[in-house]
């Protein structure tokens, strides 16, 4: 369940098809940075460190998907990769319920979307001149 997303595949998967990758969204769970996955995805974190991509954090919340206290964080991360400034930046939380809702703007947010401009239906009539 502890994932990376820079794009839409995997890192290097995503430099084969796309040749701007402009952030990476890591996702933050009980699974982080453990196993031999968990290695991996250190490699693709530092790959984006060293590339001085943006690194979104995003602090899974809900327990039933192996939320954890944001402090264990630091027990299991690659030390190179806290000193390397990985969680400089605050975590987003991502909370289950009622509060996914704020959850996912807030990301859509913090990775460039902004607000549509909203449409006011029946303003016109169909065919007024």
């Amino acid at each position: 369940r502890a994932l990376a997303w820079s794009g839409s595949e995997s890192f290097n998967e995503q430099e084969e098809t796309s040749n701007e990758t402009t952030d990476m969204l890591l996702y933050l769970n009980e699974d982080t940075f453990h196993g031999e996955v968990g290695q991996l995805l250190a490699d693709e974190v530092r790959h984006c460190l060293q590339a001085g991509l943006p690194i979104l954090l995003l602090h899974e919340r809900d327990p039933a998907a192996g939320a954890r206290t944001f402090s264990t964080f630091f027990d299991v991360t690659p030390a190179d990769l806290i000193s390397e400034g990985l969680y400089r930046n605050i975590a987003l939380e991502w909370h289950p319920g009622p509060h996914r809702a704020v959850s996912v703007a807030l990301v859509a947010k913090e990775l460039g979307a902004r607000p549509m401009k909203r449409l006011l239906f029946g303003a016109v009539k169909k065919g007024a001149k």
